[in-house]
């Protein structure tokens, strides 16, 4: 809905008050302002075809380039504060999106995947400049995209080649935190039949999250670049393509996995021991304060160095470190064959990642001056003690897509498209990657020991699908459409561990580890482990379906229905086969234009999830193993509103609502990580496994229990708030031969909500509100605007995501604190 073009508006407005200036006539600039606004039409590919937004009958929202650098989103944490309903939780390195219930409880796949110009993937962190529009749709869409698309999606649409003209565009912002950024384009038309076009950015930022103990380890810092270049040829009328390389390179120090900031441990004031329902958190990273041999550190109340309210400090002597290098080859393929029209779109990608960050933020010990393998049940012999325990993974994939579709050309009542869809990312030398975790000598990685029941996984999947669309116009009122999509997937994955896989570390037996040869980034010291590791899975099939309907009831408002289904195929989760997941949705909606200042589109939805994986956790005497079963179940039902106003000529307000009630039917998760033993004089309780069973013992009568599982049955399920609002106004103000200044600010508030899917009181988040603030200079010089701005100007505190950690110490992630600069941009 992000649609009124504002960036052309304001340079057309300019350019009249210029001429009006020169000629020395106000009169001929009063009568420019008289001819108001309207809202334009908007076109977008969402049902692939190019249709009218208000016409097509699914959920969407449209927000154009001009307006994604208006409000200075680069990357995809910020798209909810233009896209009702949209939610982003961030855990790791990794974004990920949540709507309409899909992505709240455990799925095998993205609920809501990022596509990048009609194929799934994409960097949640690249490729946001030189864009034509980004399309958010709500609601499964398998019937009309190869990969599974199971509560919506998100396609990010780049500008191409133009034949027309040379064009370039430059910017540079600057910012606190030490922030530089440099993004240009260049459109070369080479011919009437052939272009090029350069996009390129470059981004250097410290870290906003500083590290106390070592300058060189902070977090959420930036270190990246990114290319993309294309080539446009159209040897015909009837036939052009495109083709299209791009790289993002990344070295930066990311964001920590299970949460950057340890949040304390919940303990009971009545008791004195650690509960997931205590009414007291202590500010430390263990059960025991100081206790080395039950696995207690201290932390902020044993360093008068360290913040314990300090949401953006860690504390380390590590430096964290994440690498990406991605890279990315595209064609398109457009022909005309006259009574249809084809378009073929492939992609192949290859991605290396390594993220590994010191999970406990304790001080390292040369391994030189400590055996691992002295491990006792006394603890540490003479006296010695941890070194720094560092977490994260490594991994490699490649594959390849095509995605082929067939649109009729007709323009009588029948229209009909038919598709084929084709991934392959099956070779496991090129799909692999582990879990790091281990003890670490400073930064010498070649020193690190890995314990022995880590494991690298090995996977690989392919993926077919062939599907319909076809629309009837019954009436000049009423269409009915109908979709159908048969896909079928295959896949495998097994594990090598790196020594005994059936070693358990525990106070009764003595520790082994592996010590790697050449860092994380090397497989070959893993041992091939027996069959029962190996895992396949070959779905026979599935079919989605969708029937819909669109009735236009007058000259200013549409209405539309449809009901659909959606699916995600089952895969090898370790040792354990998932079942697929699927999902029931109906939708009933409403768009309209009301006046030619006044859009506003609702929607009603409601979705049934089935097939649900959860987490049971295993513990161990200093750190958990987690695996996935099936059997959950969720529903989730609400509304979601978009509007956009223009009352004057200066005025435009964007806003949106949501009120939303997503529940767990049928959900369970097992406990282990607050489970109490033994007394202990110097700390208090503590957990502790009992032998390799599986059960801990009690902490009055050392009996053995089993873990607690809770019951989520009818709770509301997590990062679901029943009601979130977001607003966007902006004003523009003549200022004569200065040009023009448009300020502008967003609005962005959530309800409460839960950040997991126990009933923890420290799982909730209390409602919030951000703020950005923003003000655009049109300076007269043509195509050339500075911006300054605030993000987050309230600097609100709030959480994205959070993790319970072994011996039930708790992190977090939060939203990025209040940021500030400087956007000079040329044409761009």
């Amino acid at each position: 809905m992000y649609n009124d073009n504002n960036r052309a508006f304001h340079r057309n407005l300019l350019a009249a008050s210029i001429v009006a200036a020169a000629a020395g006539s106000p009169v001929a600039f009063a009568q420019d302002q008289e001819q108001s606004r309207t809202v334009e039409e908007v076109m977008v590919t969402a049902t692939k075809r190019e249709t009218s937004l208000q016409e097509t009958p699914v959920a969407v929202t449209a927000v154009s380039g001009e307006m994604l650098t208006e409000l200075g989103i680069q990357s995809s944490v910020d798209l909810v504060k233009v896209a009702p309903g949209l939610k982003v939780s961030w855990q790791g390195p990794w974004p990920s999106f949540k709507m309409r219930g899909g992505g709240v409880a455990g799925l095998n796949g993205a609920a809501v995947p990022l596509y990048t110009n009609g194929l799934a993937g994409g960097t949640s962190w690249a490729g946001w400049l030189d864009v034509e529009r980004v399309e958010v749709m709500r609601g499964p869409q398998g019937t009309l995209y190869g990969a599974n698309t199971l509560g919506g999606l998100v396609n990010i649409i780049h500008k191409k080649p133009d034949t027309e003209a040379f064009d370039y565009g430059v910017s540079v912002t600057a910012g606190d935190y030490g922030l530089f950024k440099q993004e240009g384009f260049v459109n070369l038309p080479l011919s009437d039949k052939l272009a090029v076009r350069l996009t390129a950015s470059n981004t250097d930022q410290d870290p906003l999250i500083e590290n106390k103990g070592n300058p060189e380890g902070g977090l959420r810092d930036e270190n990246n670049h990114y290319v993309r270049a294309q080539v446009f040829f159209a040897p015909t009328d009837t036939v052009d393509m495109n083709l299209s390389y791009s790289k993002w390179d990344n070295d930066s120090m990311g964001n920590a996995n299970y949460g950057y900031h340890y949040v304390g441990i919940p303990i009971n004031s009545d008791t004195g021991r650690a509960s997931p329902f205590g009414d007291v958190l202590d500010p430390r990273k263990g059960t025991i304060a100081g206790n080395t041999a039950a696995g207690g550190r201290t932390y902020h109340n044993g360093n008068p160095g360290t913040n314990p309210t300090g949401y953006y400090e860690v504390t380390g002597d590590f430096e964290n470190t994440w690498q990406n290098e991605t890279e990315a080859l595209e064609f398109e393929l457009n022909w005309d064959i006259g009574f249809a029209d084809l378009t073929l779109r492939a992609r192949h990608s290859e991605s290396e990642n390594l993220n590994v960050w010191d999970v406990d933020q304790s001080d390292a010990i040369d391994p030189a001056l400590w055996d691992p393998r002295t491990y006792a049940d006394s603890g540490w012999v003479s006296g010695r003690r941890w070194t720094g325990v560092i977490d994260g993974n490594t991994s490699v994939s490649e594959g390849d897509q095509v995605d082929v579709v067939l649109n009729s050309k007709s323009d009588g009542a029948f229209r009909w498209g038919l598709g084929f869809y084709w991934s392959d990312a099956s070779d496991p030398d090129k799909n692999n990657g582990t879990y790091v975790w281990a003890y670490n000598d400073a930064n010498d990685m070649s020193a690190n020991y890995v314990p022995s029941w880590t494991y690298w996984d090995f996977y690989g999947s392919k993926s077919r699908a062939i599907y319909a669309n076809a629309e009837y116009d019954i009436s000049d009122d009423l269409t009915v459409s109908a979709g159908i999509r048969r896909q079928e997937d295959s896949g495998f994955g097994y594990r090598n561990y790196s020594a005994d896989p059936n070693w358990c570390w525990c106070y009764s037996a003595p520790a082994s580890y592996v010590k790697p040869v050449s860092g994380y980034t090397d497989a070959s010291y893993y041992t091939e482990t027996a069959e029962w590791s190996r895992n396949e899975y070959n779905d026979v099939g599935h079919t989605d379906y969708k029937l819909a309907f669109n009735y236009v009831l007058n000259d200013a408002i549409n209405l539309y229905g449809s009901f659909s289904t959606g699916y995600i195929p089952g895969g090898a989760s370790g040792t354990q086969i998932l079942d697929p997941n699927e999902l029931d949705a109906f939708e009933f909606g409403m768009k309209s234009d009301l006046s030619d200042s006044l859009r506003l589109n609702a929607a009603l939805y409601h979705s049934e999830y089935t097939g649900l994986s959860y987490t049971v956790y295993e513990q161990t005497a200093n750190t958990i193993l987690a695996r996935q079963e099936s059997g959950g179940s969720l529903s989730s039902q609400g509304l979601e509103v978009e509007l956009l106003w223009m009352p004057t000529d200066a005025l435009t307000v964007n806003a949106g609502l949501v009120l939303d009630d997503t529940t767990l039917d049928e959900y369970a998760l097992t406990e282990s990580r607050f489970f109490e033993g033994p007394y202990n004089e110097e700390g208090g309780y503590y957990p502790v496994r009992v032998g390799r069973s599986g059960w801990f013992a009690d902490g009055d009568t050392d009996r053995p229990v089993a873990p607690p599982t809770y019951i989520l049955d009818g709770k509301e399920a997590a990062f679901s708030p029943s009601y979130i609002v977001n607003l966007d106004v902006s004003y523009m103000l003549d200022l004569g031969n200065l040009g023009m200044l448009i300020p502008g600010v967003t609005f962005y508030h959530q309800a409460d909500y839960k950040t997991m899917n126990e009933e923890f009181p420290f799982s909730r988040q209390d409602g919030y509100t951000t703020m950005d603030l923003r003000a655009t200079w049109e300076t007269p010089v043509e195509n050339l605007s500075v911006k300054a701005y605030v993000n987050n100007a309230t600097d609100e505190l709030y959480k994205v995501s959070q993790n319970v950690f072994s011996n039930g110490r708790i992190m977090a992630d939060y939203g990025r604190q209040r940021t500030a600069g400087i956007r000079v941009g040329y044409n761009f």
